[in-house]
């Protein structure tokens, strides 16, 4: 039997709520998520290796087809992964409480922001640990509530 590690702590972590920013001056797709700890632990990174480098809790977008086609792909990885341009994460979360998170991504040149807005839920949240896959969580659930949310001055 294979059994994941990591994903014995997805149970008290879930989305509480994610905006998404089109910044056409930079041409970026920015992701602000809230993740509540609906456990009766702290949320921290466990990850332990002999290394100096902390990885800590970190979130990526993975982007599905119609996204990825507008974005600025990683070359060379077996993973679909955007261009990140930046982030930046609350390392640990309190039992009931809430972490604060941003992912921004590059947009190709020549995509226009209106679909890139539209698509930006045609992802999934990975929510890692060091190296360890702790939970992944499709964002086409939240595309709906998220419709009007965020600022994009050329996608109207």
């Amino acid at each position: 039997m294979f059994i994941l590690t990591g994903f014995d702590r997805a149970d008290m972590i879930e989305i509480s709520n994610i905006e998404t920013t089109i910044i056409p001056a930079e041409n970026i797709l920015r992701y602000d998520i809230e993740l509540k700890n609906t456990g009766t632990e702290p949320f921290e990174s466990t990850f332990d290796y002999p290394g100096d480098r902390y990885y800590g809790i970190e979130l990526v977008v993975l982007p599905h087809r119609k996204l990825a086609a507008k974005m600025e792909l990683v070359p060379n990885s077996k993973f679909i992964k955007m261009v990140s341009r930046g982030s930046s994460s609350t390392g640990r979360i309190e039992p009931g409480g809430v972490g604060s998170f941003h992912l921004e991504y590059q947009m190709k040149q020549g995509s226009l922001p209106s679909f890139v807005k539209k698509e930006a839920f045609d992802s999934t949240l990975l929510i890692l640990d060091g190296v360890r896959t702790i939970k992944q969580i499709p964002l086409r659930q939240f595309k709906e509530s998220s419709l009007l949310e965020g600022i994009c001055i050329f996608c109207r």
